[in-house]
């Protein structure tokens, strides 16, 4: 009769050990959803300033390609390459 008894403590233990597992598996998922939207979040921000920002310096007549960067570019013509870019940062 001891042997039961101490199986079923030990099926008892078992239990509450997988409940925990189970509580600490939803909680860490939670959490990591949380996590990535709120680095979506801050990634998005910044991201979309420095695309507003070439965008303007763009418009503004300046080249943003590496090649040219910062350099005058013919308003009247576009430039392949920062379009290329500035697609790129869409």
């Amino acid at each position: 009769m001891k042997a039961a008894q101490a199986l079923a403590a030990l099926e008892e233990m078992l239990e509450a050990a997988r409940q925990q597992v189970h509580a600490l598996r939803e909680r860490v998922a939670r959490l990591e959803a949380e996590n990535k939207a709120l680095r979506a979040q801050l990634g998005l921000g910044e991201d979309l300033v420095a695309k507003e920002n070439l965008a303007q310096i763009y418009a503004d007549g300046f080249h943003i390609c590496p090649g040219q960067y910062g350099r005058r570019r013919n308003i009247h013509e576009d430039c392949l390459f920062c379009q290329g870019l500035l697609r790129k940062a869409e």
